[in-house]
């Protein structure tokens, strides 16, 4: 296996480190890890699986909103197909070879129709139940959200004339929450579904707003790093102690995708250059996706799940062959 294929940035990239270790996070707690979250100093290092999708959705957002704020896409028909097509070939091809690899494995056990196929290899669902592969209603969530959110963005954008006050999208934001959560689907779809999801893409969104601000109204010394850092750590902690599907767990864990996101662009701004140990976190953010996909076909099939160094070697190795064969050749078509 040649890792040094897979390219990386050469300096540190903190919002890929931290995709690497989200995707980690989610296998582990998969296999187990929700067992000792309880205890006192796991509390710091295991990420709960939610929080992790949504520390995904948040920097998902983050990156989306940052190319749709900055100018990456202009506000033009051109610059928002070139936005679905990005988003396309980043997200779709994957799913889409995974879940083959899938329906091949279990044709003999599954009834293959349109409904399944529209449901299982085109995402055109709303509660988010794949059935080849549980982990998929993040990426259903995402593909819808990938569809309103220039329109949302460049619409909010629109109602002021030079100073975007990019908080106000995330109090709109916050108040659907609020509505919804007095519907019974928001217990009942477990937050499977983009009404779920919303705010904390437009965390992110509102983040990217504020990324050249950000740098000016905070120190980028090494004890402001420490500090934050420290206290997100914290508020992973205490997440891990009181999560329930609820609106106060929701907007907790959006002040933890802040202080994710605001290290990320402290760290972007002081140009750290890399070492060999932060190009193994950047690698492993790179297959991310593919750690994701693999892991979660791995556990619906129940192969290699009573050992997680086993399981995360499988998933790597698999991880690392479509990303060099499905998704690196077709990002090089991104524009």
């Amino acid at each position: 296996m040649n890792v040094v294929a897979i390219r990386v940035p050469s300096n540190v990239d903190f919002l890929l480190i931290t995709r690497g270790i989200a995707a980690v996070s989610v296998l582990y707690w998969h296999l187990g890890g929700y067992i000792a979250r309880d205890e006192f100093w796991a509390s710091f290092f295991i990420i709960p699986g939610r929080l992790a999708v949504w520390i995904f959705f948040m920097m998902s957002g983050y990156l989306i909103g940052y190319g749709l704020i900055t100018g990456k896409y202009e506000t033009s028909m051109h610059g928002i197909k070139r936005f679905y097509i990005n988003r396309l070939l980043r997200i779709y091809p994957l799913f889409f070879v995974v879940s083959v690899v899938a329906v091949l494995i279990h044709a003999s056990d599954i009834t293959i129709n349109i409904s399944f196929l529209l449901k299982n290899l085109f995402m055109i669902q709303w509660d988010h139940h794949y059935s080849l592969n549980s982990v998929f209603w993040t990426l259903g969530i995402e593909m819808q959200l990938y569809l309103v959110a220039p329109l949302l963005i460049f619409m909010y954008r629109s109602m002021f004339y030079a100073d975007v006050k990019w908080y106000g999208f995330y109090v709109c934001a916050l108040l659907i929450l609020w509505g919804y959560s007095f519907s019974p689907f928001f217990v009942n779809w477990d937050l499977r579904n983009i009404m779920g999801g919303l705010t904390h893409f437009v965390v992110g969104f509102v983040m990217a707003g504020y990324v050249r601000k950000i740098p000016n109204a905070i120190s980028n010394s090494a004890q402001v790093i420490v500090a934050i850092a420290s206290s997100t750590l914290l508020m992973i902690a205490v997440f891990n102690h009181f999560y329930s599907i609820s609106i106060y767990s929701i907007i907790f864990s959006h002040l933890i995708g802040v202080g994710l996101i605001t290290l990320h662009i402290i760290i972007e701004n002081k140009k750290i250059s890399t070492n060999s140990g932060v190009v193994f976190l950047h690698q492993l953010g790179v297959l991310s996706y593919g750690i994701y996909a693999w892991h979660g076909f791995l556990l619906v099939n129940e192969w290699l799940v009573s050992n997680f160094f086993m399981h995360f070697l499988a998933t790597l190795l698999l991880a690392y062959m479509t990303y060099q064969i499905v998704e690196r050749p077709l990002l090089l078509l991104k524009r």
